[in-house]
């Protein structure tokens, strides 16, 4: 309807234009060459109008006569282009399926048809690696060093080779090397990381992290985790050299990186006791018991009490579980207090709510201390021992990286290495590592052995953080 109307607007427009021209008054005369030639004036408006098409014509032909031959050139390098990004394409996918074979026919393909190095040399050094030639496919990678739109793709390509050859050193190099280039990219960061982290250098580990997270590789938490891991293995060393001062500051920087994280917890709470401060640390620990239920707490409380009767200990103890008072550990360290207190009745019932559901190898050490203190009866303490060997594991510590089960923390995953990933819970089944002191059998004891059972249970966070160990 509208491209109608319009042809009829240009149809008129045309018309009256024609009526104008011809309502045009006057002839035009010249002379030329002996002759007198005299024209309507309308009729010359209409000749002009021809002489300036036919014009136009010609110089369209003449101009279309010059172009083609760079337009069919032009043409057939377009076509040519296209073969080649197609064939770049196949080879990529080749790549990514594995096929080593057709990988490298594309490649020779794209590199003949585009003849531009900085397209088809990232094709020709990943065919050569799935081909396993690493000393051409290191050849393409340093080759693209040379110009700067493919230098950060050789550096990417160079770093991986060296973290598989597992030369540190030279990886090291390449990723900082690749930072100049590009300081944001996540995955520079990443490996910076990861490489400083294998060194053991916390402090640079712990200065990328910032970077990591505003590049959103890592979210929050995840950064404040790993941030405090890195403060508690600084923690570990400055102890293992006997800078208790400079391992104190450490713990109090995991804590505040990470205030809700079981390990910081724990690791503030023994700074705490370990400086003198015991009232912070049992205001802090009473705060965290109904989210944090855990036997190093527990101990680093019973360290933190003032000296004094056993019952008001155990009213100490009472007043810090009361937040949490149904939870297996609240039980425990009630029936460990009443123990101490020798109040026998109070600890088995608490031992028995504790077992509700399934003893675990702490519950039949503490029945078996309950039996021979009350009792006097070696025997039934012996045969409480001897049920730990098929009892539940105590709860342990658990890396959400690589699923890894261990009895004791450590800041570095002692299975993959990755920071800040032990979750403290329940043991899923046997294959938790036990802790040093664990049942190793269910042999009988002296009652001496009975009554000197460990106070610190499997757990084993309270020995990793509140000592001073030795790292290797």
């Amino acid at each position: 309807m509208i491209r109608t109307f319009l042809y009829l607007a240009l149809a008129g427009l045309l018309v009256l234009a024609a009526l104008q021209i011809a309502d045009i008054p006057g002839e035009v005369a010249f002379d030329w060459q002996g002759w007198r030639i005299v024209l309507p004036a309308p009729l010359l408006v209409l000749a002009l109008i021809l002489f300036a098409a036919i014009s136009v014509l010609i110089y369209r032909i003449w101009r279309g006569f010059t172009r083609t031959p760079g337009a069919i050139v032009a043409a057939h390098r377009r076509a040519r282009r296209e073969r080649g990004y197609r064939a770049l394409t196949q080879g990529m996918v080749a790549v990514a399926a594995g096929d080593a074979q057709e990988a490298r026919r594309q490649a020779k393909r794209a590199d003949v048809l585009l003849n531009e190095p900085p397209l088809t040399m990232l094709l020709s050094a990943q065919t050569a690696q799935l081909n396993g030639d690493e000393q051409a496919a290191k050849r393409y990678f340093t080759a693209m060093l040379e110009r700067e739109e493919t230098a950060f793709l050789g550096l990417r390509g160079l770093l991986i080779q060296a973290q598989k050859d597992g030369d540190r050193a030279e990886a090291m190099r390449l990723a900082e090397r690749a930072r100049r280039l590009q300081p944001k990219t996540p995955w520079v960061l990443g490996t910076l990381y990861d490489l400083h982290v294998a060194e053991k250098d916390w402090r640079s580990a712990a200065g990328l992290l910032d970077g990591l997270a505003k590049s959103r590789a890592i979210n929050g938490d995840v950064a404040g985790r790993r941030r405090a891991a890195l403060a508690l293995l600084r923690a570990e060393d400055a102890r293992s050299n006997g800078d208790d001062r400079a391992g104190a500051v450490a713990a109090k920087e995991a804590f505040k990186s990470a205030p809700g994280w079981l390990p910081a917890i724990i690791a503030e709470a023994a700074a705490l006791a370990d400086g003198g401060k015991n009232r912070n640390a049992l205001r802090l620990i009473e705060r965290s018991w109904a989210g944090h239920s855990h036997p190093a707490l527990a101990e680093i409380y019973r360290r933190a009490l003032p000296e004094g009767d056993a019952v008001k200990r155990v009213q100490q103890i009472e007043k810090l579980v009361a937040g949490n008072a149904g939870h297996p550990q609240s039980q425990i360290a009630l029936a460990r207090a009443m123990l101490d207190a020798d109040l026998w009745g109070s600890a088995r019932t608490h031992l028995e709510k504790a077992a509700a559901e399934g003893e675990t190898v702490e519950i039949c050490r503490l029945m078996a201390r309950l039996e021979e203190g009350e009792n006097k009866d070696i025997d039934a303490a012996n045969r409480c021992l001897r049920r730990a060997a098929e009892a539940k594991p105590d709860p342990g510590w658990q890396c959400d990286a690589c699923g890894g089960q261990f009895a004791k923390f450590s800041p570095d995953c002692p299975g993959c290495g990755a920071l800040g990933t032990l979750e403290w819970g329940e043991a899923p089944g046997p294959a938790v590592l036990s802790a040093p002191g664990a049942l190793d059998g269910a042999e009988d004891i002296n009652p001496p052995a009975v009554i000197e059972a460990p106070v610190v249970n499997s757990g084993g966070v309270a020995e990793s953080l509140t000592s001073k160990p030795q790292r290797e």
